[in-house]
C-alpha cells in the first residue's frame, strides 16, 4: 500500500485473502471509505509485491511479487495514474523477486527498490535499484546491508536519507538491524528492537519519525505499534580549499567528533607562530570569493580566537549542547591566521572548510 499525494488517496493492490488465495484487485482509501478502483487493465493476482509513490511524476509504481499461488517470482513494472494500471517496458529490469521493499527517494527523484527473495535460484538479494519512470538502473553503494527479504525501507524526509530495517536473511533468521544510506554509502544505525519481518512502515512528516506496525517476531505475529527516528552519528567532513599564507595553506581539523554534550576541539596548523588564529563557525555554508580565495562561513555565529604556538599550531574549543534535539545539526567551520603575506587581501591565510554533524 502507498499514498497517492496527487489524488489524496491510499492505494492498495493484491495480496492474499483469508483462504490464502492471491488477489488482483485495487482499492482506494479517501480517509473515510474504502472503494474499489476503476475497472480496466489488471496486473494479475499476486502477493509480496512492492508499491511506492513517485512524488515527482505523480504515479504509484509496483514491481514484482509472487504470481498467484505458484512459487514463481515476477519482474514486471506497473504504474497507477489514479484511473488505470499501465505496464511499463524498461530495457533492463531488476531480477524477479518478492518480499522486497520500495520507497521514493526525494534526493534522487526516483523510486528505490531494495533486496527481496528469489525463486530461481532460491535466495535473498542485497541489491539496490532506482526507477526514473523510463528505466531501472542499479545503484552502487558501499558497505551494503546483508541480503534480506520482508524488510522495511523508508525515506527520512527531515534528514534526507533512506532508512532500512529488519527482515529475514537467507536462512529465515529474523534481523534486528537498522541502516541508513547517505550519498551512496550505507552505515549502520541503532537497532529499533528485536528482530522482525513483514512489518508495515510509514514516515510521519509532521513528527519526523517512522511508524512501524506488527510483523513476524520470535514470539509470533505482533500487533504492536512503535515509533522511532534514527539519531545522527557525529561526523566530520572536510571540503573546499584554502588560501595560502607565508607558511603555505593552513589546515583545519577536528580533534575527535562533535558529540552532543562534549567539548569540540579544533586545531589549525600552518599559522604564523605567536600570531592570532581564528575559526569561524556557522550553521550555513555560503560561498564568497575574493580573488582566488573562498570564504565558506562569511556569516559566522561563533568566532573562536587563540594565539598560535611556536610551531604555528592553534587549538580552539567550544562546548556543544547536550540536548538530543540537536542531533543531525550541521555546522560549518573555516580557519584563518593573521598573516601580512596571506593571499586573502594581504591580511589572512585561510584553511579549507569543515562540515561538522552533531550526534551521539
Amino acid at each position: 500500500m502507498t499514498y497517492d499525494g496527487a489524488r489524496q488517496r491510499s492505494v492498495l493492490f493484491g495480496g492474499l485473502d483469508g483462504n490464502g488465495a492471491a488477489l488482483d484487485d485495487t482499492w482506494l482509501w479517501d480517509g473515510a471509505t474504502w472503494a474499489p478502483g476503476p475497472s480496466g487493465a489488471q496486473i494479475g493476482a499476486r502477493s509480496s509485491a512492492a508499491l511506492a509513490y513517485d512524488e515527482r511524476r505523480g504515479r504509484a509504481v509496483l514491481f514484482g511479487g509472487l504470481l498467484g499461488l505458484s512459487p514463481v517470482a515476477l519482474d514486471d513494472t506497473w504504474e497507477w495514474d489514479g484511473a488505470t494500471w499501465t505496464p511499463c517496458a524498461p530495457g533492463v529490469s531488476p531480477p524477479a523477486r518478492y518480499g522486497h521493499a520500495m520507497a521514493y527517494d526525494r534526493r534522487r527523484g526516483t523510486v528505490v527498490l531494495s533486496g527481496g527473495a528469489t525463486t530461481s535460484p532460491v535466495g535473498v538479494l542485497d541489491d539496490l535499484w532506482q526507477w526514473d519512470g523510463a528505466s531501472w538502473t542499479p545503484i552502487v553503494t558501499t558497505a551494503s546491508p546483508p541480503a534480506r527479504a520482508d524488510h522495511q525501507l523508508g525515506y527520512d524526509a527531515a534528514r534526507g536519507r533512506l532508512v532500512l530495517c529488519g527482515g529475514r536473511d537467507g536462512l529465515g533468521t529474523l534481523l534486528a538491524d537498522t541502516w541508513e544510506e547517505v550519498g551512496g554509502a550505507w552505515r549502520r544505525a541503532a537497532a529499533i528492537g528485536g528482530g522482525r519481518a513483514a512489518s508495515a512502515l510509514a514516515y510521519d512528516r509532521l513528527r519526523h519519525r517512522f511508524v512501524l506496525f506488527g510483523g513476524d517476531t520470535a514470539a509470533g505475529v505482533a500487533a504492536d505499534t512503535m515509533t522511532f527516528h534514527v539519531a545522527d552519528a557525529a561526523d566530520v567532513r572536510a571540503f573546499g580549499s584554502g588560501c595560502p599564507g607565508t607558511l603555505g595553506e593552513p589546515v583545519l581539523r577536528a580533534l575527535g567528533t562533535p558529540a552532543l554534550g562534549d567539548t569540540l576541539w579544533l586545531e589549525l596548523r600552518g599559522a604564523l607562530p605567536s600570531t592570532l588564529a581564528m575559526v569561524a563557525v556557522g550553521t550555513a555554508r555560503q560561498l564568497q570569493r575574493l580573488g582566488a580565495c573562498e570564504l565558506y562561513v562569511p556569516a559566522a555565529e561563533v568566532l573562536l580566537v587563540a594565539v598560535a604556538d611556536a610551531g604555528g599550531i592553534a587549538r580552539l574549543s567550544t562546548s556543544l549542547p547536550a540536548n538530543p534535539s540537536f542531533a543531525g545539526l550541521r555546522l560549518f567551520a573555516q580557519g584563518a591566521g593573521l598573516d601580512a603575506g596571506g593571499a586573502f587581501a594581504g591580511l589572512l591565510s585561510l584553511s579549507g572548510g569543515l562540515e561538522l554533524v552533531l550526534g551521539r
